[in-house]
C-alpha cells in the first residue's frame, strides 16, 4: 500500500513539475515494479533519522549556553576557557549533533541569542558539553546562574 501511495505521488509530481517528469515517472515505475534494490536511488536525499537523545543533548547544550548568555547580560563573568562561548559541534565526527543544531538555529530561528556563534567546532565537543550539562543538572539546572555556579560548570569542561 505504501509503495502504491508513493508511486501515485510521483505520478502526480510528474504532471505538476514537467522539468522533473522523467525522474518522477522512473521512480513511480521502480516502486510499482517492486525493484527493491533501486529504492535507495529514490530516497538518496532522505537522511537517517536523528534519535531523540541526540536532540535532547543538543537542546540541553544550547539551553546551558542560553543561561551563560543571560548571566553575561546581567553583568556576570564567564571564566576564560575554550568553552566559555558556544563552539558548535564537529561537522565531520558529530554529524547528527551538528546537523540538528544548525537546522534548529539557522532554519527554525531557535536560540537566537546564540546566532553569532558557529555551528561547526571543527573538533569534538560532545563529551565536554555532556560533562558541563551534567554539572548544570547537579546544580539544579537554573537559568539564573550565580558566578559560583558558572565557575563550577566551566570547571566540569576540564575534567
Amino acid at each position: 500500500m505504501e509503495r502504491l501511495t508513493l508511486s501515485n505521488q510521483f505520478r502526480i509530481l510528474a504532471k505538476l513539475e514537467p522539468g522533473q517528469a522523467k525522474t518522477c515517472e522512473l521512480n513511480a515505475e521502480i516502486l510499482e515494479r517492486g525493484y527493491k534494490a533501486l529504492y535507495a536511488d529514490i530516497f538518496e536525499n532522505i537522511w537517517d533519522e536523528t534519535d531523540s537523545e541526540t536532540y535532547r543533548e543538543v537542546a540541553d547544550t544550547l539551553d546551558l549556553y542560553r543561561a551563560f548568555e543571560a548571566h553575561k547580560r546581567k553583568g556576570g563573568n564567564i571564566p576564560e576557557s575554550y568553552y566559555a562561548e558556544f563552539r558548535g559541534f564537529d561537522g565531520n565526527h558529530e554529524c547528527d549533533h551538528y546537523s540538528i543544531c544548525a537546522f534548529m538555529r539557522r532554519e527554525q530561528g531557535k536560540w537566537a541569542e546564540l546566532a553569532d556563534h558557529p555551528d561547526n567546532s571543527h573538533g569534538p565537543t560532545v563529551s565536554t558539553y555532556r560533562q558541563m550539562v551534567r554539572e548544570w543538572d547537579r546544580l539544579g539546572r537554573e537559568f539564573d546562574l550565580s558566578s559560583e555556579q558558572v565557575a563550577s560548570i566551566m570547571a566540569a569542561a576540564t575534567r
